[in-house]
C-alpha cells in the first residue's frame, strides 16, 4: 500500500537527487541538471506557496518512493507532476503513488480539473496517466497534454 504525506524541509535533498537522476532528466521537459542553490530556492517557494502541493509517497515500510506535485492555477485547474525515486523504479508503484496523491489532493482542494504535460518520448508517464483515467487534450510534437476532468474517471483497476 502506498500513502502520501506533505513534503517537509528534510525532503529537499531526496527531491534534488531524484530530479537530477539521468533517467529523470532524460524524460523531463527541462532536461538540464538543477544546481543545489536553484533547487533550494525553488523548494522553499513550493513549500510556502498555497497554490502548490507537494506530496512524498511512502511504501508500506515507510520508505520514500517518489513525489507528486500539484500546481493550481487561478482557474482552479492543477498541473500534476510525478517522479518515482530511481531506487524504487520497477516496483510498479507509480500508479498507486499517483492515485494516493490525487485522492489526498482532491480531499484538500476539491474536484477541479487536473492536467499533465508529458514529453512525447516519455512512454512510461504517458501510460501511467492514461491508466489512471487522463485523456489526451492536445500538445505539440514535443509535449502531450493529458487531462482528468472528473474524479469519477479515476481508474483503480488493473496493474500499476
Amino acid at each position: 500500500m502506498v500513502t502520501v504525506r506533505r513534503a517537509k524541509a528534510g525532503d529537499s535533498r531526496d527531491l534534488l537527487a531524484w530530479r537530477n537522476d539521468p533517467e529523470t532528466r532524460a524524460a523531463s521537459i527541462d532536461t538540464g541538471p538543477v544546481p543545489l542553490a536553484t533547487h533550494e530556492a525553488w523548494f522553499t517557494r513550493v513549500l510556502a506557496d498555497p497554490h502548490r502541493v507537494l506530496y512524498i509517497g511512502l511504501d508500506e515500510a515507510g520508505t520514500s518512493i517518489g513525489m507528486v506535485r500539484f500546481d493550481r492555477g487561478d482557474d482552479g485547474a492543477a498541473e500534476v507532476s510525478i517522479n518515482v525515486a530511481p531506487a524504487q523504479r520497477g516496483r510498479r508503484l507509480g500508479r498507486a503513488l499517483l492515485l494516493a496523491a490525487i485522492s489526498s489532493y482532491r480531499g484538500e482542494a476539491g474536484n477541479g480539473t487536473l492536467y499533465a504535460s508529458v514529453r512525447t518520448g516519455n512512454a512510461a508517464s504517458l501510460r501511467l496517466f492514461r491508466r489512471v483515467g487522463f485523456s489526451t487534450a492536445g500538445g505539440s510534437s514535443d509535449v502531450i497534454v493529458l487531462v482528468l476532468r472528473d474524479d469519477r474517471r479515476i481508474s483503480r483497476a488493473g496493474p500499476s
